[in-house]
């Protein structure tokens, strides 16, 4: 193909994808901060510069929540900073980056496609777009603080790519590309770790080296281990010689029940036609073990069958469906056994997921205009069902836009001293709401004015950012005497600011009949101050 053609092919190709993925994702663009968003864009637009190498030694978070994580991520840190000074408390902007990341892993996923597969741009592109639209995605791109998991897969994407490059072309760009992606990746997220287990299997799969190659083939894995060192070594001063680490009961039957459940519950996220055909309940964990067993068993036969077809052929299909649909997706979602089930943590997987669909698809459906139309359609039902999805997030952050602007008329006309009682959703639906939001979201950026440090503020316990502690609230104590006006701001399917009397507020706080930190207290004294006239 003359170079002109395939520049023009490789521009309309990217293109393409590109429109997928901001087809799929543009509606997030104006949405609002929700939940933790505020805690991290309050930290991090707050933090001088030379605090940020520290955060290699020390938890991201470093103990804002009460306790210490389990997350290593400077460089999930430095996207916060850079878009901190760039936007401010402007949510278009944190918004735009993580769109722009995932367009970016989107046209990973279709370079890989192409050099991998080998089948020319048609296919490459279908892999891509699919990746681009995957329902799935909704989380990991929508909540601004979920760009830990793109910015961890785009490392372990572009680190994948590295290698698949620098095995056919020998240039240690790509291997320089490789590594120094998977360190970004590393201390993005946790779960990057796993790239070198997906080029050993890869190797295994597509690399056939000559004898007197050893020290190309091993090459790249002496770069992976010295920087999984300093990892080790950066978690070790962050986190101990334990690294944060869960105990496992890895030995245990129920133990390997929860997991085939798990994996269950990210196969219907995955393939969510049959996600109603998966069993996810947890009386089910036997038969999911079982059915898992059974479904990889049955992948790996199909594949063999292919693969013994296609060896005279010299053809990649049946192990590049193998590999991605297989290998790729219990390596990807091996970290997340030790975690909470999340879709956005499907975020890698999904990548293995479309370039296996897409090998399979190019291995049978060889006319391109019928490929084509195939895929086509396939990205259609996922553009389909991501924005059928999205809707619970396009209200919460409706509603948390709504409950910001209640507090800021609260701000301009209230006088210092006053109580604030905030009693508004943790959730809608799946999206996050305002969980976790308070105090970060009553001060600047989001506010003119430190809306916590001028008020008596107490919220629904979820709303606080350390709910455990709630009963140590630092405003119960100030409440149990106070004698003047309050403000109460509710939300159901609207948001309502309500102003009481200092009369009102005291009749009401006289019916609970406990302390405020007594269980079903806040809720009966919100009951008590919406009754009033």
């Amino acid at each position: 193909m003359p170079p002109a053609i395939s520049r023009y092919s490789a521009f309309f190709a990217s293109l393409s994808v590109t429109v997928a993925a901001v087809a799929g994702f543009w509606w997030s663009l104006p949405l609002y901060f929700v939940g933790d968003d505020f805690a991290y864009v309050w930290r991090f637009t707050s933090m001088n510069w030379s605090n940020w190498p520290h955060l290699f030694v020390r938890e991201w978070s470093e103990g804002i929540w009460g306790n210490p994580l389990r997350e290593l991520r400077p460089i999930a840190a430095l996207s916060f900073l850079i878009d901190g000074r760039l936007w401010g408390g402007t949510a278009a902007g944190y918004h735009l980056t993580n769109l722009l990341l995932h367009i970016t892993c989107s046209l990973v996923v279709m370079l890989t496609a192409r050099d991998v597969l080998k089948r020319g741009w048609l296919p490459a592109v279908a892999a891509g777009a699919l990746f681009a639209a995957h329902p799935g995605h909704v989380e990991a791109v929508t909540w601004i603080t979920g760009r830990a998991d793109l910015l961890g897969a785009l490392g372990c994407l572009t680190g994948f790519y590295g290698i698949v490059r620098f095995r056919v072309s020998d240039r240690k760009a790509w291997l320089a590309l490789s590594w120094s992606a998977y360190f970004a990746g590393i201390f993005s997220k946790e779960f990057c770790l796993v790239l070198p287990l997906l080029v050993i299997v890869y190797d295994l799969f597509f690399t056939r080296p000559a004898p007197v190659r050893l020290t190309r083939l091993l090459l790249p894995y002496a770069g992976f281990v010295i920087l999984a060192l300093v990892y080790y070594w950066c978690r070790t001063q962050a986190m101990g010689p334990q690294l944060g680490a869960p105990a496992l009961e890895w030995w245990t039957k129920d133990f390997w029940r929860q997991v085939a459940q798990r994996e269950m519950i990210y196969l219907g996220e995955l393939l969510w036609p049959l996600a109603s055909w998966l069993p996810v309940a947890n009386e089910q964990r036997r038969f999911a073990l079982q059915l898992l067993l059974r479904i990889v068993g049955a992948v790996l036969a199909g594949a063999a069958v292919l693969w013994w077809a296609d060896r005279r052929k010299g053809a990649a299909d049946a192990r590049a469906a193998l590999f991605f649909l297989i290998a790729w997706f219990l390596l990807a979602t091996l970290p997340f056994v030790v975690t909470y089930v999340s879709a956005r943590h499907l975020y890698l997987a999904s990548a293995g997921v479309c370039l296996g669909l897409v090998a399979i698809l190019a291995r049978f459906i060889r006319q391109p205009v019928g490929f084509a139309l195939v895929a086509l359609a396939l990205v259609v039902g996922c553009e389909w069902r991501l924005h059928e999805r999205s809707e619970s997030w396009r209200r919460a952050a409706r509603l948390s836009a709504e409950i910001t602007d209640a507090l800021a008329h609260v701000a301009g006309t209230s006088v210092p001293g006053e109580a604030l009682i905030i009693n508004v959703p943790t959730l809608s639906g799946d999206a996050w709401l305002w969980s976790w939001a308070s105090p970060f979201a009553l001060r600047p950026p989001f506010q003119n004015r430190d809306i916590w440090a001028e008020l008596i503020v107490l919220e629904e316990r979820g709303v606080y950012f350390r709910p455990g502690d709630w009963e140590k609230h630092v405003s119960i104590p100030k409440l149990r005497d106070y004698s003047g006006p309050a403000w109460l701001i509710t939300a159901g399917d609207r948001v309502e600011t309500r102003h009481v009397s200092g009369e009102d507020f005291a009749m009401a706080r006289q019916t609970l009949g406990a302390p405020l930190e007594a269980p079903g207290s806040f809720e009966r004294l919100v009951a008590a101050l919406a009754s009033r006239p």
